[in-house]
């Protein structure tokens, strides 16, 4: 294995693992944490969501929705954009810059 390839496959992993840790021990609506999540989303929502939909402005894909700031109970989610996208190759490109917007 390539020292590159074992770095991606590294920083994958540790993206994966704090994914699924932010999920299910700060971010669930069903633990104690979450209202502290969801008083300091208000302030890091509406940045996540305004870089997402930027980016999703610069690679011209068309917005439906977006909202800075919504709270739902239900799913944990603190803010959404919905856009659609043209298919060809620099979709792909424009979908993965999408998703490394700043995360917090």
């Amino acid at each position: 294995m390539t020292p590159l390839l074992a770095l991606l496959s590294a920083t994958a992993a540790v993206l994966a693992l704090t994914g699924l840790a932010k999920h299910f021990l700060i971010a669930s609506p069903r633990l104690p944490t979450w209202p502290a999540y969801a008083f300091t989303g208000m302030v890091g929502s509406p940045i996540r969501e305004t870089a997402r939909a930027i980016v999703c402005l610069y690679m011209d894909f068309k917005l439906t929705r977006i909202a800075l700031y919504k709270r739902s109970d239900i799913d944990g989610t603190l803010g959404h954009v919905d856009y659609t996208f043209f298919s060809g190759p620099l979709s792909y490109m424009g979908r993965v810059l999408e998703g490394l917007r700043p995360a917090p």
